[in-house]
């Protein structure tokens, strides 16, 4: 039983590891893009 509980820890852990950095890769996306806008067309 514990081997079980092991792994569905660390599966919510890889979960929510890959939700967070998929957030946070879509702001800096749009940061980025927010800033070349900025950059190319002076707005």
């Amino acid at each position: 039983m514990k081997q079980r509980y092991a792994v569905v820890v660390l599966f919510a852990l890889i979960m929510a590891s890959s939700l967070v950095s998929l957030t946070s890769y879509r702001a800096t996306e749009q940061l980025v893009a927010e800033d070349m806008n900025q950059a190319c067309f002076g707005g």
